[in-house]
């Protein structure tokens, strides 16, 4: 059992409006984030409007009615803070980081947000500019641009909404108009389907009288319809392939179907997941990069964005190598397969158990005093925890669901679902423009 239990305070309510309300005093530095999440993602994307929910985060820091464009991002760098979002499969999230006497402005900011953001047809072309030239940049222009993220969900899924992909289609960006922006506002960004998370240096008596003092003047509106995303059963092995004309080497990705979130499956392939790819010590980078030399590094875990908590189903469980060309790919599928066989069959889960569970109480510790975000990574987990589950207190019993999963556990799941027929196997081939 963990010697250190994690036992955070959590002040969990709602507003009539149905707006999430979470916060966690912690007086561990005089500072404090206040994150706000909207359950909306890549995932929550119509056909033909791909990229939608990445470039709603964009138009949604160009100021608002009371606070013109150029002072958004001003007034919490002025107090020494950070702001920042990102867009994720299944939220969107806006975040300030900055001295917990400034917690008030940052409220404030995420009020105004949620309320009165101004966004007009110019606006609209220049982040719709900035975000196609992320596209050049991060996915187009550059070696294993979208692997495996965007590369493998478009190969292991077969529901539209899990495999399209987030950061979208140029013509599709191209076709948002403004009107298209105002019904995804009114859709999505509104308290009911909304969570504010405060965590820090603050006391959170007051901070939830003042949340929901701001927070109680929007007015409550229609959630918006869930899409289905639920995926058939896989039932063999599927091969894919990719060029990359820029890529230097080979590459492959490797990806399972997961089990079903907050399940003891799903716990005991966590633990499966430390024991095989994550860290210095983990059993395949043994023997790929250590013995047998053919890869610097792997790659992979639970989910390709945030962590195995902060996504819904379905998830993927996978890893992914650069490797020389002298190794075929047959031969790297070989190796991977024969040290399987091995981990399995020499009483390794054992051993390694131990280990993982320490490993994981470290990425808990670790996830909640990261920097320069202090404080994000825990407001993620814990507005994960009120959207997929009503119940941000979970986060108390990760420790001891991790615990309780014994060796026939992990001995059955990895039997379950470390099989051929649900694996996913991606190969990307360097390409030769001659």
């Amino acid at each position: 059992m963990s010697k250190n239990k994690i036992n955070l305070p959590i002040t969990y309510s709602r507003l009539a409006n149905g707006l999430r309300i979470i916060i966690s005093q912690d007086k561990s530095a005089p500072i404090a984030t206040v994150a706000v999440f909207y359950k909306v993602g890549f995932r929550s994307e119509n056909k033909g409007r791909t990229g939608f929910a990445h470039l709603f985060e964009h138009l949604m820091f160009q100021g608002t009615k009371n606070i013109p464009k150029d002072k958004f991002i001003r007034l919490i760098e002025e107090t020494g803070g950070i702001v920042n979002g990102t867009t994720q499969p299944d939220f969107t999230n806006y975040f300030e980081t900055l001295p917990a006497h400034s917690v008030d402005l940052a409220l404030w900011i995420e009020f105004e947000r949620m309320m009165n953001p101004q966004i007009s047809n110019l606006e609209l072309k220049n982040q719709r500019d900035v975000v196609k030239n992320e596209i050049k940049v991060n996915v187009l222009n550059r070696p294993y641009g979208g692997f495996p993220w965007i590369d493998m969900s478009e190969k292991a899924f077969k529901n539209w909404h899990n495999y399209h992909n987030g950061y979208g289609d140029m013509n599709d960006l191209n076709s948002a108009s403004l009107s298209d922006v105002k019904d995804f506002y009114n859709d999505y960004y509104n308290p009911s389907n909304a969570a504010i998370v405060v965590i820090g240096d603050i006391d959170a008596e007051q901070t939830l009288k003042k949340v929901e003092s701001l927070f109680s003047q929007i007015p409550k509106k229609n959630l918006p319809t869930q899409f289905d995303l639920n995926e058939p059963v896989q039932k063999k092995e599927q091969l894919h392939y990719k060029i990359d004309l820029l890529a230097p080497k080979p590459a492959v990705c490797i990806a399972y179907h997961m089990p079903k979130r907050m399940t003891d499956d799903f716990f005991a392939l966590g633990l499966l997941d430390q024991m095989l790819i994550q860290g210095e010590d983990s059993f395949l980078r043994k023997i790929l990069v250590r013995d047998k030399g053919l890869t610097d590094e792997i790659f992979g875990g639970i989910s390709f964005e945030g962590n195995m908590f902060t996504s819904t189903d379905p998830m993927l469980w996978h890893f992914s190598l650069i490797y020389d060309e002298i190794a075929s790919s047959k031969k790297i599928i070989k190796i991977i397969d024969d040290s399987f066989d091995k981990f399995i069959n020499s009483n390794q889960i054992d051993k390694l158990l131990p280990i993982a569970r320490t490993k994981l109480d470290a990425s808990f510790y670790h996830l909640l005093q990261q920097g320069p975000y202090k404080g994000i990574g825990l407001a993620e987990m814990l507005a994960s925890f009120s959207f997929y589950d009503n119940d941000p207190f979970l986060i108390n019993s990760l420790q001891e669901r991790f615990n309780s999963i014994d060796t026939e556990k992990i001995y059955d799941v990895f039997h379950q679902y470390i099989v051929s027929k649900s694996r996913n196997i991606l190969f990307v081939k360097p390409g030769d423009t001659k």
